[in-house]
């Protein structure tokens, strides 16, 4: 349990990094469109991916070859450090990869282009075909 603990710690510091990055962008992104300025869109958007690319390869660089002091920095258990130092170097690519997720979410959240969960599809196309949920109204979407 401790491994997953430190492994974690290093998720949230890093992966928050990410998050803010991506974050940052989604006003830069929404602006953009509404002005119709697409060339200054698709800049901000390379440049986020720069950015957070950049930021995951660091993180590799810096957790995957520190992975036993990191663990050790923690706890100094030689059962903890076995099963912690592969934990640890799986988590080093997680900030990699959280970019890419995130650049993709919120360029689509800052256009608006968002969509609807299975489950709200569902519930909309039944909607009519089903009284009992006619009953109960907007109460399934929330």
């Amino acid at each position: 349990m401790a491994s997953l603990g430190i492994g974690r710690k290093i998720e949230h510091t890093f992966g928050q990094v990410i998050i803010g990055l991506n974050h940052g962008t989604i006003p830069l992104i929404a602006y953009n469109r509404g002005n119709g300025n697409y060339v200054r869109l698709r800049e901000v958007r390379r440049k986020s991916i720069v950015l957070t690319t950049g930021w995951g390869l660091i993180c590799i660089a810096v957790i995957f070859p520190f992975a036993r002091q990191i663990v050790q920095f923690f706890i100094n258990d030689p059962a903890t450090i076995s099963f912690g130092v592969p934990l640890v170097r799986m988590y080093a690519f997680l900030p990699l990869t959280m970019g890419f997720n995130n650049n993709s979410r919120t360029t689509l959240q800052a256009l608006g282009e968002k969509g609807s969960s299975y489950k709200e599809q569902v519930i909309e196309r039944h909607r009519n075909e089903a009284g009992w949920m006619d009953a109960f109204g907007d109460r399934f979407l929330s």
